[in-house]
């Protein structure tokens, strides 16, 4: 099946102590930086591409503190075995380039995640909160008794007990599903606590 992976490379030489993150340009080319420049090995790297394309990944892109390091892309003819009915409904297009871009589903949640951090470091997100602190009554489909026992965590951990569609299964935090729909509902979480949109 074609894949996508998100991975974190770590060299083994020590970084310095001030070292700029950079940030890509909303238009314009994305800086590149030379492998011998990051500390990683070359023939590593092209082994970790090599590892990607076998597992009919469509792309690959290494970032070393925001600059590209190493980016493949590879075609999945559409009439191939890898060419999936589910990969085939993630394809929204392709770049002028001729690359594919696909919707990155599930990459999604640790992205929502991630953002959550700065959230309850500053104190914006309280994750043991109740879900309604921050969305209001009847963002789910289960009984308001239910409902109100869901905290932020139950939802990040996908203990929340609600099926896909929201509708109460089991008390929260009492088993564990991965659950799309129960998740989706952190995003909007995020834009209360933040005051702006995703």
């Amino acid at each position: 099946l074609p894949t996508i992976a998100i991975g974190v490379l770590l060299s083994q030489a020590p970084l310095a102590q001030s070292v700029e993150i950079y940030y890509p340009p909303n238009e314009g080319e994305w800086e590149t930086v030379a492998p011998e420049d990051s500390r990683f090995d070359l023939e590593g790297l092209e082994a970790a591409a090599a590892y990607a394309e076998s597992q009919h990944s469509s792309a690959l892109v290494v970032l070393h503190f925001g600059r590209l390091l190493l980016e493949r892309h590879w075609r999945i003819d559409p009439d191939s075995e890898h060419a999936t009915p589910g990969y085939l409904m993630m394809v929204q297009g392709h770049t002028k380039d001729g690359h594919v871009i696909e919707d990155v589903a599930s990459i999604q949640k640790s992205v929502t995640a991630y953002l959550a951090g700065p959230a309850i470091a500053s104190g914006k997100l309280h994750i043991e909160e109740p879900v309604d602190g921050y969305l209001g009554f009847g963002w789910s489909n289960a009984d308001a008794e239910e409902e109100e026992a869901i905290t932020v965590r139950h939802l990040m951990s996908m203990t929340s007990g609600l099926t896909e569609s929201l509708y109460f299964e089991s008390p929260a935090g009492t088993a564990w599903a991965y659950n799309t729909g129960a998740f989706n509902p952190v995003m909007d979480i995020l834009e209360v606590a933040y005051g702006k949109p995703m």
